[in-house]
């Protein structure tokens, strides 16, 4: 069974999501060439569940983060040129996930911004499964309030289990502004109310 692990602020723990097996236990020094059919192939079964588990921690709709899938390693195979050392694919699709993912949610914020869109809202129930699905959808609900960057960082660091590390390559920053992103999050995401 998968690890539990809490998310965000420990004093407000209620919310647990469980990791897949293996999940950060992947193998990085496994070497696809990317240029064959087969090694594409290979891959892509290899990646695209971790490319998607980050596009749904991210976005919060599975229909999103099977467009993320798609659209990144359609960027992956215009690009297999270029990635120089096939060890740093996993690096290469986590980098490029989220920078879509962000294209993704600044577009949805603007088209809520222009009401082209109804802006996230859930009511509490209670029930198991259901209320678990619920606080889900609720946070997802309140990271629409918090900034697209901070959104990122937070969702790669609690939601996905990314090191501080690959937080900041994956933005494209600092360690310490991945780190200032991802407080600002929890914070906006700890408040009462």
């Amino acid at each position: 069974m998968g690890e539990e692990r809490d998310v965000g602020n420990a004093q407000r723990s209620h919310l647990r999501l469980v990791q897949p097996d293996g999940a950060g236990a992947e193998d990085v020094s496994e070497v696809f060439d990317l240029g064959t059919p087969d090694g594409f192939a290979a891959a892509y079964r290899r990646w695209s569940p971790y490319v998607a588990r980050i596009g749904l921690n991210i976005m919060g709709d599975p229909d999103l983060a099977g467009e993320v899938v798609q659209e990144v390693f359609a960027r992956a195979f215009e690009h297999r040129q270029r990635i120089k050392d096939p060890r740093m694919l996993k690096a290469w699709l986590r980098t490029t996930a989220s920078r879509h993912c962000y294209k993704l949610v600044r577009k949805r914020k603007m088209m809520v911004t222009f009401g082209l869109v109804p802006e996230l809202t859930f009511e509490a129930v209670s029930g198991g499964a259901a209320e678990d699905e619920v606080l889900l959808k609720q946070l997802f609900a309140r990271l629409e309030k918090v900034a697209t960057k901070d959104r990122v960082a937070w969702s790669l660091r609690y939601l996905s289990g990314e090191s501080l590390a690959d937080v900041a390559e994956a933005c494209g920053c600092s360690l310490a502004t991945a780190k200032r992103r991802i407080k600002r999050a929890n914070d906006l995401l700890t408040e009462e109310g």
